[in-house]
């Protein structure tokens, strides 16, 4: 896998920002968890893993050579991630 980041500015902000947007996710979880005073159940561990992968797939796909099939599963992946339902959640 080559990677297309040697020097490459818009790689480089792309990640910042997604390292951003993962933090800013994950600390929006947190407070809504502590302001709810919510346990650590399945949702909310739903909502952490979303607010780490999607910025992982957009580096992905900025930053490698992946093809556009490889991204789509990723993408894919992530959708039935979502939109699957736990036993706890009946």
């Amino acid at each position: 896998m080559k990677i297309l980041l040697e020097n490459d500015l818009v790689g480089i902000i792309a990640i910042v920002l997604c390292l951003l947007v993962a933090v800013l996710g994950m600390l929006l979880v947190a407070s809504n968890l502590k302001r709810k005073e919510d346990g650590f159940g399945p949702n909310s561990t739903r909502a952490f893993a979303i607010s780490l992968f999607v910025p992982i797939v957009i580096v992905a796909a900025v930053v490698s050579d992946l093809g556009s099939e490889a991204i789509a599963t990723l993408l894919g992946t992530l959708a039935g991630y979502i939109f699957s339902k736990t036993g706890e959640d009946k």
